[in-house]
């Protein structure tokens, strides 16, 4: 979807943010100027061509390798340099000489050296290669897969439909500077479980959600929701009570198949025959098989993110280079596993699950609200939008910005 590239700047402030792709003479709020002065820019590092030079040591605390670095062209890139050195597995220790442009990275000798270099590397790209350590929990018996980087305050980012915790890594990127996220892949999707006896709902994901960050969170935490996900993080949220901070919502869906948004578009709702007809269509195992075999077609897909609906709307990714096979590879690879296709039908026939309207009245913490100015599917201009535009207006609290 076409979302705010600066999440982590507003996480804890209650407003809504609505990002459009041109350029107009709007002051920026404080927290988002700090996010585009502090944030994707350090991580790029300019692109500048970053080497090191290495040399070990033995001695009485061990094995320590010593990293001469060249290239970067800010200091605080340096910091985002040692902290992704932390994140090497088996790494102890991580000491700067920061005007010297020395680290002295601390580890066993069963950690190669070649791991160090693959982070000094990781600052050449656009954005660095976040060392997610994926994980597994076990969830009433079933497997859940989530990827945790970084460290300080906890932010746990939950996907959308057909996505998983690999959507988020570029975010995740810029907020492992100062942040522990955690990116959960939900039931069904991604490299969970995806058991075929399960009732697919935002239900079972709310309990998934909240048992999540009893167990493995375990600390004040804001949760950011993409699409579904927002209506599942909304939901948790009410009964995690205290332990939530805030809630970021990215292009919030209404519900978690049409059932839910025909009260936000009169134009969905007068498709309302044809749902049910694809409904019961889905229904059909061969039918259904046939379709979702439609979702893992490599150039299928590509087309379908890059290209303009037949409808004359945009396509979900405004930025056609951001399709590309590491993303295509994200989407599809789960697509295979058995099970995929039961969770598929699911989502399209099941229970929309509560209005993200009454779970938000519930709240007491703040919630940010980010829409995407193109979405095709979760409309910035559709009623539930501009349902919440009114509340932060009430509330004098609504910040629009261009980017």
């Amino acid at each position: 979807m076409a979302a705010c590239s600066c999440a982590q700047s507003v996480l804890f402030a209650p407003t809504v943010c609505r990002a459009r792709r041109r350029r107009v003479p709007i002051p920026l709020p404080p927290q988002v100027r700090d996010c585009i002065d502090s944030g994707a820019r350090v991580l790029r590092s300019e692109r500048a061509q970053v080497t090191a030079s290495t040399s070990e040591h033995e001695g009485n605390g061990g094995r320590s390798v010593e990293l001469s670095i060249n290239g970067l062209r800010e200091d605080r890139c340096l910091e985002v340099l040692a902290t992704a050195l932390r994140e090497v597995e088996g790494v102890t220790k991580v000491d700067g000489d920061f005007q010297g442009r020395l680290l002295s990275v601390q580890a066993p000798t069963s950690v190669p050296v070649r791991a160090m270099m693959e982070a000094v590397r990781s600052v050449n790209q656009g954005y660095r290669a976040v060392p997610y350590r994926e994980r597994s929990w076990k969830w009433k018996g079933w497997d859940i897969n989530y990827a945790e980087v970084g460290q300080g305050p906890a932010v746990l980012l939950v996907h959308g439909f057909g996505g998983n915790c690999h959507h988020f890594r570029k975010l995740a990127a810029d907020m492992s500077e100062s942040h522990r996220v955690i990116a959960v892949d939900l039931l069904g999707f991604g490299d969970s479980a995806k058991p075929t006896e399960v009732d697919y709902n935002p239900h079972l994901w709310k309990d998934q959600i909240v048992a999540f960050v009893n167990e493995i969170v375990q600390a004040p935490v804001a949760i950011v929701g993409n699409s579904i996900g927002s209506q599942v993080a909304l939901y948790a949220a009410t009964e995690l009570g205290n332990a939530v901070k805030g809630v970021c919502l990215l292009n919030c869906v209404g519900g978690m198949n049409q059932k839910g948004i025909y009260q936000d578009d009169w134009t969905v709702a007068a498709m309302r025959p044809v749902f049910a007809v694809l409904e019961w269509l889905l229904k059909q195992r061969s039918v259904a098989n046939w379709m979702f075999d439609q979702f893992r077609d490599k150039d299928r897909i590509a087309k379908l993110l890059r290209a303009r609906a037949a409808t004359g709307l945009p396509p979900p990714y405004a930025n056609a280079e951001a399709v590309n096979d590491e993303l295509l590879d994200i989407l599809i690879k789960p697509a295979a596993d058995p099970g995929a296709v039961d969770v598929f039908v699911a989502v399209f026939t099941g229970e929309p699950g509560p209005r993200p309207e009454a779970l938000t009245e519930k709240l007491s913490c703040p919630v940010q609200v980010i829409w995407g100015a193109d979405d095709p599917w979760a409309r910035a201009d559709g009623p539930l939008a501009k349902w919440f535009i009114s509340q932060a207006k009430e509330k004098q609290s609504i910040e629009e910005y261009y980017r």
